[in-house]
C-alpha cells in the first residue's frame, strides 16, 4: 500500500481540460452560457480560478467554440492567476472538443471539468485526487438520485429502475491520460457516443471509481440553473465575508495570593483569607479577558494600555479597565460574539460565584450574559496553583468587525 501511495503522489501532475464550446440550445440566452455573469464574473471564470489555484494542476486547456477563442482567452487571462493556459478550437460536440484538448495535454493525469459548472469546491478536488490509484483508470464524482427513475418512450413507462444502483455523474472527472486517450481512440473507431468521459473509459474496459460529488456543483443548463447558482454563490460569498470579519483572541494572566482578602475575580468580591497581589486589584479573570480582546484586535496587550508602573492604575478596580477596553473595541467597530474563560484555583471553591462573575462581565461589556462563559477548575494540587500560591486564568474571545468600520 505504501508503494502504491508513493507512485500515485509522483504522478500527481495534472492537465485540466475545460470544454466550453457548447451551443447552449436549452438555455436560449443568445450567447454561450459560460459567458453569462455570476457574481460579477463570467461562469467560465469561476471554475478556471479554482483549478488554477491547485498545485497539482500545471496547465489548463480550454476548448472554445469557433469564433470564441479570444473571449475564452481573455477570461483565462483574468482568472488563471498566471497558470499556463492553452485555447483550442473545439468541435461541434463535447466529445470532439475534449478529444482536441486531450491531444494537447502533457501530464500523466487529466482532469476534465465542464466550463458550465462554476461552483466547484476544493474538497471535491481533494476527494478525486486521493481516490485515483494505479489499479484504476479514472475517478468520477457522483450523487445519489432523489427521484424514482422510469424508462419509457415519453408516453408509456417501460420499466422502473432500481434507484439504489443509479448515480448522477458530475465533473470534474480524473483519468490517467493514456487510459483516456485509448478510450477516445476506441470510441472513434467504433463510433461509440457518450455524454461523459467516464462512459468512454468504461466502454473500453477501464475501471472507474466513484467519490461523493457536491450538491452545489450544479451544471448551468437552463435559466433556472443559473438562478440556483447565484443563490449558492451569494450564500458562499456572505459566509466568506463573515469569516473574514471574525477575529479570535487569547489571554492569560496569573497573580500570587497574598495579603488580606477578599479575593476579586470577575469583578466579584469572594470571601477568602487572602487576596491577589498586583498593581491593580489583581483580578486575573478580567485581565485575561482584556488581553484576549486586545489580542483579537491586534492592539497590543494589557501592559501596553494600562502600564503596571502607572500610579493612575494603582489598586484600580479591573472592571474599569475592562470598560475602557470595551469602549476601545466598540470604537474600532468590533462587537463581541462570545467569550469563554477558565479560572484555575485550588481554593476557594468558585462555583457558587460563577453566575455573578458572568453577570458582572456582561454588564461592563453591554452584552447578554449568554455570551459570557466562565468555568473554574483546579490543577489537581500540581504547580503553584496546586500549592495555593496563586491563581491563573485564561480567556478566549471571538469578535466580529463590521467591514465598514475596519481600521488598523
Amino acid at each position: 500500500m505504501a508503494e502504491t501511495t508513493v507512485l500515485v503522489k509522483i504522478m500527481r501532475k495534472v492537465s485540466a481540460i475545460v470544454p466550453a464550446a457548447g451551443s447552449g440550445k436549452r438555455f436560449a440566452a443568445g450567447e454561450n452560457k459560460v459567458f453569462l455573469p455570476l457574481g460579477g464574473q463570467p461562469v467560465l471564470g469561476h471554475g478556471i480560478a479554482l483549478l488554477s489555484r491547485r498545485r497539482e494542476i500545471s496547465e489548463i486547456i480550454i476548448a472554445a467554440a469557433r469564433g470564441e477563442e479570444e473571449t475564452c482567452g481573455a477570461i483565462a487571462a483574468t482568472h488563471a492567476a498566471g497558470k499556463p493556459v492553452k485555447i483550442v478550437t473545439g468541435g461541434k460536440e463535447r466529445l470532439e472538443s475534449v478529444a482536441l484538448a486531450l491531444a494537447e495535454a502533457k501530464n500523466p493525469l487529466v482532469m476534465v471539468h465542464d466550463g458550465a459548472r462554476p461552483l466547484l469546491d476544493e474538497a471535491l478536488l481533494d476527494r478525486l485526487l486521493s481516490a485515483l490509484m494505479p489499479d484504476l483508470e479514472g475517478v468520477v464524482p457522483v450523487l445519489p438520485l432523489r427521484d424514482t427513475v422510469k424508462r419509457g418512450d415519453g408516453q408509456r413507462v417501460e420499466a422502473t429502475l432500481e434507484r439504489a444502483e443509479l448515480w448522477a455523474a458530475q465533473t470534474p472527472q480524473l483519468f490517467y491520460r493514456e487510459a483516456l486517450l485509448s478510450a477516445y481512440r476506441a470510441a472513434k473507431s467504433t463510433g461509440y457516443r457518450a455524454t461523459d468521459d467516464a462512459s468512454l473509459v468504461e466502454a473500453n474496459g477501464g475501471k472507474i471509481a466513484m467519490v461523493p460529488g457536491s450538491e452545489e456543483n450544479i451544471k448551468i443548463t437552463t435559466p433556472l440553473d443559473l438562478e440556483f447558482a447565484r443563490l449558492i454563490f451569494d450564500r458562499r460569498r456572505n459566509a466568506e465575508e463573515t469569516r473574514k470579519n471574525m477575529r479570535i483572541g487569547n489571554g492569560f494572566d496569573v497573580h500570587a495570593l497574598g495579603g488580606e482578602g477578599p479575593l476579586r475575580l470577575g469583578g466579584v468580591a469572594i470571601p477568602h483569607e487572602r487576596g491577589l497581589v498586583g498593581h491593580s486589584d489583581g483580578d486575573v479573570l478580567l485581565h485575561a479577558l482584556i488581553d484576549a480582546i486586545l489580542g483579537a484586535m491586534a492592539d497590543g496587550d494589557i501592559g501596553v494600555h494600562f502600564p503596571p508602573g502607572d500610579p493612575a492604575y494603582r489598586r484600580i478596580d479591573s472592571r474599569l479597565l475592562l470598560k475602557k477596553t470595551g469602549a476601545r473595541m466598540e470604537e474600532r467597530g468590533f462587537s463581541l460574539v462570545n467569550a469563554d474563560a477558565v479560572v484555575m484555583a485550588e481554593r476557594p471553591k468558585l462555583q457558587p460565584y460563577i453566575l455573578e462573575m458572568r453577570r458582572e462581565i456582561a454588564a461592563v461589556l453591554h452584552v447578554p450574559v449568554s455570551l459570557i462563559s466562565v468555568k473554574a477548575t483546579t490543577t489537581e494540587k500540581l504547580g503553584f496553583v496546586g500549592r495555593g500560591e496563586g491563581i491563573a486564568a485564561s480567556a478566549a474571545v471571538l469578535l466580529d468587525q463590521k467591514e465598514t468600520n475596519q481600521r488598523g
